[in-house]
Order: C-alpha cells, then structure tokens, then sequence
C-alpha cells in the first residue's frame, strides 16, 4: 500500500548501496524490492541472508517498498539526465514517482 505525500531524497550512490543487497531473482517477490521508510530516513533491502541499511537524509511520510527492477531502471534514466545525482521518490496513489532536477517517472506498483 502506497500513501500519498511520502517522499524521500537519495543519491544514485545510495541507491547503487542498497540494489547491491537486494535479491536479484524477481521470483522472490518480497525481496526483490527496496524498502523507503522516509520519516526515519531509511532505505534498506535484503536478499534474505544480508541487509543493508542506509542513513539517507530523512524525508516525510509512511514507508513504502518499490520494485527492484524500476528503481534501477528510473535511478538509471533520470541520472543519466540530472545535473546533480539526487533522485526524489515519492508515493503517489498506487504509484511510485521519481523526479530529479526536471526530468520525472510514474510507475505504478503491483498491489499485494
């Protein structure tokens, strides 16, 4: 469940930080995504033997999990573009929305 108005700041060297330790395997559905917890200023994920937590700089909002493989995909595309490397995600609806420096994504999130 996504709540509307949660968002958090983070580099695309935190971002690199947290995919390394997330499962690869998109058949593990519960570990194949990044969990955004923006009032404690967490991003975390695991591959169900390692978890990494980073510090980030603390946002607003309830937290919410983004698939793995569309937060690499934007992470990728917006930087690419960005004068600078921060990435805003924030919670839309159902969606997760990820903007940087003008350039922006909306990509919904699969329902539990």
């Amino acid at each position: 469940m996504m709540f509307e108005g949660s968002v958090l700041v983070v580099t695309n060297q935190e971002i690199a930080a947290v995919v390394a330790f997330a499962a690869k395997d998109p058949m593990h559905e519960n570990l194949h995504v990044i969990g955004v917890d923006p009032s404690r200023g967490i991003v975390e994920a695991t591959d169900g033997h390692s978890l990494i937590m980073v510090a980030v700089k603390a946002g607003i909002g309830e937290p919410f999990l983004v698939p793995l493989d569309r937060l690499v995909t934007a992470s990728k595309a917006l930087g690419a573009k960005a004068p600078t490397n921060e990435l805003r995600i924030q919670a839309v609806g159902d969606d997760v929305e990820m903007t940087s420096f003008g350039f922006s994504t909306r990509l919904p999130i699969p329902q539990e």
